[in-house]
């Protein structure tokens, strides 16, 4: 199943906001990987050269292990910038269940904080 393209732009902005100088493997901070396979969901998946870790953009990230669209993430970092909302709230204007949206709105403030993906937040409100 291809990416969508809205999917594919959101990917490569967090790509450059936590590698700015390039991809970079998240154990051992070896730039030199290898293009491993494509996932599932269409996201490429790399394999370091140096301690052979397979990551994606994602590894190590506040999205790691979300099966959520990237654009319900940011959609709800914006509506979380714009102002405080309950979780009912933000459960209403992404269409997912309370429960996500409390896991959204909780690791998103967290992430908030992050100086590696602080630049991608900011460019969002």
């Amino acid at each position: 199943m291809p990416l969508e393209v809205k999917e594919e732009q959101w990917l490569e902005r967090v790509r450059k906001a936590r590698w700015p100088d390039g991809i970079r493997c998240p154990r051992c901070s070896h730039a030199d990987w290898g293009l491993h396979a494509r996932g599932v969901d269409g996201r490429p998946k790399y394999r370091c050269r140096r301690c052979g870790r397979t990551f994606n953009d994602l590894t190590g990230t506040v999205f790691a292990r979300s099966h959520l669209n990237l654009g319900i993430w940011f959609e709800c970092a914006r509506a979380l910038k714009q102002g405080p909302k309950t979780c009912v709230q933000l459960s209403r204007l992404l269409g997912v269940k309370v429960a996500t949206a409390w896991r959204l709105r909780k690791a998103l403030r967290q992430a908030f904080c992050d100086p590696s993906l602080g630049r991608l937040f900011e460019e969002v409100g």
